[in-house]
């Protein structure tokens, strides 16, 4: 069976891994509750763990209550500073969010951060397209040590009843006697071609009745547990044998992406 050894950054045993979620919306709030998790069961077996920064500009409203991973206490909070302050609290960590967009440069103090692992959960294909055009930017914004190296970009996104999760290299790594792990994993933008759609960015919130018509209650929940599932993999059992999902609820199937 093909199979992907994982960047050696993943999980370092002399620091933590450095991931950034992209978006704390329908997706985004859960894939955050997997990562919690994870890196409990990672700090249980004597490991550093991980470390994540949540981004996200949008404020809590009360269409997100029940939707996304939020409470009525949170309307009007920032979705970043809510989520990292709830999971702070309750398990102890000292993850960082940011009320702000993602940036790919110096234009945003905050967002000039190496990564090893990037998470993005923002459906809009504007932003797919942005970050694979900065893919370059991105791994010259590594320091000196793996902590800066930046390995991998998962992204989920999705639609009424279908999504896709596909887990990508961003670098390889460099164990020069394993070929599998030099085994390129395709990004979601190398894959499916966006460039010919056309979408509007500025699209406002949905109420909850429209949301409801545009996709489903739960597909949100079947996409961030894909995330975690590759994940598992990731940092758990340290190899891919798969490197993405597709989701269809309607139909109540998951396919796997295969490797070849």
């Amino acid at each position: 069976m093909s199979k992907h050894v994982v960047n050696y950054v993943i999980n370092n045993e002399f620091h933590q891994t450095r991931v950034a979620v992209i978006g704390a919306g329908g997706t985004g709030s859960q894939v955050l509750t997997y990562l919690a998790r994870l890196n409990i069961a990672l700090l249980k077996q004597g490991r550093p763990g991980i470390h994540v920064d949540i981004y996200d500009s949008d404020v809590v409203t009360e269409y997100n209550v029940g939707r996304q991973m939020f409470l009525p206490c949170d309307i009007g909070s920032n979705k970043a500073h809510a989520l990292a302050t709830r999971i702070n609290r309750s398990y102890g960590f000292t993850w960082d969010s940011y009320a702000c967009n993602f940036h790919f440069d110096n234009s945003n103090q905050y967002t000039d951060i190496p990564y090893n692992v990037y998470i993005t959960c923002v459906d809009t294909i504007w932003f797919r397209l942005h970050m694979e055009k900065s893919i370059d930017f991105i791994k010259r914004r590594k320091t000196v040590d793996t902590r800066g190296v930046p390995a991998y970009w998962i992204d989920a996104g999705n639609n009424k009843y279908t999504g896709q999760v596909i887990c990508g290299t961003i670098s390889l790594p460099e164990f020069k006697k394993n070929v599998e792990s030099k085994r390129k994993l395709l990004r979601v933008a190398e894959i499916h071609d966006y460039s010919k759609i056309v979408e509007d960015k500025d699209q406002p919130s949905c109420s909850m009745i429209e949301a409801l018509e545009g996709q489903s209650l739960f597909v949100n929940a079947q996409m961030a547990l894909c995330v975690g599932i590759i994940l598992e993999q990731m940092f758990i059992q340290g190899v891919l044998s798969i490197h993405g999902m597709y989701v269809d609820v309607l139909n109540g199937t998951i396919t796997p992406l295969k490797l070849n």
